[in-house]
């Protein structure tokens, strides 16, 4: 198997669960006596507590291997026949929809959430690894205050469910903040439906609310994250310590499986180890697999592409499909929207 180069698409920061989960994949992989290497333009490799393996960007271009990009990387930089697009939050949430018009049809993908659309998708292939950072526990002294997450909020005029005086967490907070706040709080409800920062409040022992998607009921919200997969084998509705709503009865469930939270991530992690073995497996055998982006692309490119119109336009992203097909008639029609991938063309 070739060399394997991680290409991410910022600086190193702790507090970003997207670059800290690319970092820690190669880790990963360096202890499975993968050869891999990162290669950071943004900070110069700079050193870092995850993962400390760098290539400079000279040498990377200049070799054979197998390059990893995230969903927030234009293009090809590196020029590697061999490219794998890790879809770390869903085209159109982060980056632009049309990112992918630069990407090579013939990369493999992979997605690190499940993804409610293509679940039945023969071609779909997850590919998860989560970071913990071991500072987070509860130190079990709290008051009965409330803190809230927006960050990644696709949500239109969503109903306000914390009090005027809550504690927003912001994109400024370190690790050593988030300790210090989800141990001040009691609850967290996170109007950003897939923060990873969701799960770690609940080692802090903080309750821990998701803020329930228009049109999706529990389970199938839990089909939009990377659990779901882990949920079907285990025989599981609910994940300990998260609330989907803010119900008496989710509060409830929250508080009460708290304490079995840690365990269930560590098994989890574990769970997730079979993505990194099947992952090492595709790689070995680079032609035969299917999960390209033009397959990925013409799976989701059917009649009137609901998905695409949804990803396309950040203020649709909440619609049903129902309210989707009303919106383009009604609306969409009128301001000249486009609704499938062929009409960027």
């Amino acid at each position: 198997m070739l060399p394997i180069i991680i290409y991410p698409h910022s600086a190193f920061n702790l507090s970003d669960g997207g670059i800290t989960v690319q970092y820690y994949l190669a880790s990963i992989l360096d202890s499975l006596g993968v050869d891999v290497k990162i290669c950071n333009v943004y900070d110069n490799n700079r050193e870092n507590v995850i993962f400390n393996k760098f290539i400079t960007f000279k040498k990377a271009i200049s070799s054979k291997n197998i390059v990893i990009y995230c969903e927030g990387v234009i293009g090809n930089p590196l020029n590697s026949k061999h490219v794998v697009r890790w879809i770390l939050s869903r085209l159109g949430l982060n980056v632009p929809y049309t990112y992918h018009l630069t990407w090579g049809s013939k990369e493999l993908v992979y997605f690190f959430n499940s993804e409610i659309d293509l679940i039945n998708y023969s071609n779909f292939k997850q590919l998860t690894a989560l970071y913990v950072n071991p500072i987070f526990k509860d130190f079990k002294n709290r008051a009965a205050t409330t803190c809230f997450i927006t960050r990644k909020n696709y949500i239109q005029n969503p109903q306000i469910l914390h009090s005027p005086d809550s504690f927003e967490i912001t994109r400024q907070h370190t690790q050593n903040d988030y300790l210090e706040i989800f141990n001040k709080h009691t609850m967290v409800i996170s109007y950003d439906t897939l923060s990873f920062l969701s799960t770690i409040a609940t080692l802090c022992g903080c309750i821990s609310v998701i803020y329930p998607t228009p049109g999706l009921s529990k389970r199938e919200y839990f089909k939009t994250t990377c659990f779901h997969n882990y949920m079907v084998e285990r025989e599981l509705d609910s994940i300990y310590g998260i609330a989907y709503g803010v119900s008496q009865e989710e509060i409830e469930f929250s508080r009460r499986t708290l304490h079995l939270c840690r365990d269930q991530i560590e098994d989890i992690k574990q769970w997730f180890q079979k993505y990194i073995v099947s992952f090492l497996k595709d790689l070995q055998d680079w032609k035969a697999n299917k999960n390209t982006l033009s397959n990925y692309l013409n799976a989701t490119d059917k009649d009137m592409n609901l998905k695409f119109y949804r990803n396309y336009y950040k203020d649709l992203y909440h619609m049903t499909d129902r309210e989707l097909i009303q919106h383009y008639n009604n609306y969409g029609k009128k301001e000249g929207r486009i609704i499938c991938r062929k009409q960027l063309k």
